[in-house]
């Protein structure tokens, strides 16, 4: 027993001391494992791994993944519970400095099915959507620290695409009047999530608020048809209606 107990120190020191050495932070079972396949057997590993889990060196974050002590960045862990994703909707919003209110969910965009949950007492939120809407992805942060979000352009539309998750939908609406935009990578955008009355949404505050995006303004009327949209989406179902935009200004 003795001598097992010995072995099993020694693959916990040799563990720590490689994530020491390449300062890795965040990892899964099986990332680290191709390390030491050559040496050990998956079950020896991961009893290493529970050991050292157990006695506080590294924490689990969910099944086969795990951080070191002490490393707390919510959106570096927040990218890595699932594939894809990406920090998005009012968490992006706040990052890019759009609003100043501040989130305590994390939003995160993924095309793949993960339930919410809690960890180390914060809330990710992870939203579904179709692989064409993974788009406009950029990095922030060095090191350690970096993460993948949408940009400031993909993340104002996707808040205007999905209201829900932009916390108060007139905080999206300010932030994108108050802002300047890249008209190319909003067409870009638009055109690619596809959420017509979005658009429509968007091309009437740029027209009433006499915005120089004369070329988005145009892309935006040429969608307008029939169906009559809430300017606010999350608001009542009352409001004179703009013909010209299809909406019902009911802020």
């Amino acid at each position: 027993m003795k001598r097992y107990s010995s072995l099993l120190k020694q693959k916990e020191n040799e563990i720590l001391s490689y994530l020491e050495d390449d300062e890795i932070v965040i990892f899964t079972t099986n990332e680290l494992f191709q390390r030491f396949r050559e040496r050990y057997d998956y079950g020896e590993f991961s009893e290493a791994l529970s050991k050292l889990d157990k006695v506080g060196h590294i924490e689990r974050v969910e099944k086969g993944k795990y951080i070191k002590r002490g490393f707390n960045d919510q959106y570096v862990i927040g990218n890595y519970l699932t594939k894809d994703a990406v920090i998005a909707y009012w968490s992006a919003l706040n990052l890019h400095g759009l609003t100043e209110q501040f989130a305590s969910t994390v939003f995160v965009q993924t095309t793949k099915k993960k339930q919410n949950k809690k960890i180390f007492n914060v809330e990710y939120k992870f939203v579904k959507v179709k692989p064409e809407k993974m788009i406009g992805v950029v990095n922030l942060g060095y090191g350690n620290h970096a993460f993948k979000v949408t940009d400031k352009e993909k993340t104002i539309v996707d808040c205007f695409d999905l209201p829900e998750y932009a916390g108060d939908f007139n905080w999206a609406m300010e932030a994108f009047v108050k802002n300047r935009w890249s008209q190319d990578l909003l067409i870009k955008y638009c055109s690619a999530v596809g959420n017509n009355a979005a658009v429509k949404r968007m091309g009437y505050l740029a027209d009433m608020n006499k915005m120089a995006m004369s070329r988005f303004i145009r892309f935006a009327l040429g969608i307008v048809n029939n169906t009559i949209n809430l300017l606010n989406p999350l608001a009542s179902n009352t409001g004179k209606i703009v013909t010209k935009w299809g909406l019902k200004i009911n802020e």
